[in-house]
């Protein structure tokens, strides 16, 4: 097996929603697993509406600014176009809708 066939078989593993992830689902109904750093409150204990997204870049490829998914019940608007950090995953940021 070659290193990124390796990597991607690990980043199966990682992005698994029974140990690690939230399962999104995307405007299309399809479902994918994510990681999600939770909103952080400002000095003034406002919330921040923007969170941060990990996926998995093939499972997100197709996302663009102002596309939605679902976490949660919660929706969320895509206002960073998600994008390859070169090692297969994507982190992009979004903003409860």
């Amino acid at each position: 097996m070659s290193l990124r066939t390796d990597a991607l078989v690990d980043l199966t593993t990682i992005f698994n929603s029974d140990d690690f992830c939230q399962v999104a689902t995307l405007a299309d109904a399809s479902t994918v697993n994510v990681f999600i750093r939770p909103a952080i409150s400002d000095e003034f204990g406002i919330e921040n509406r923007e969170v941060e997204i990990t996926a998995i870049f093939t499972d997100v490829s197709s996302l663009v600014h102002g596309n939605t998914l679902t976490i949660g019940g919660i929706i969320y608007k895509i206002i960073q176009t998600p994008r390859d950090d070169g090692n297969g995953r994507a982190t992009f940021r979004v903003s409860k809708d």
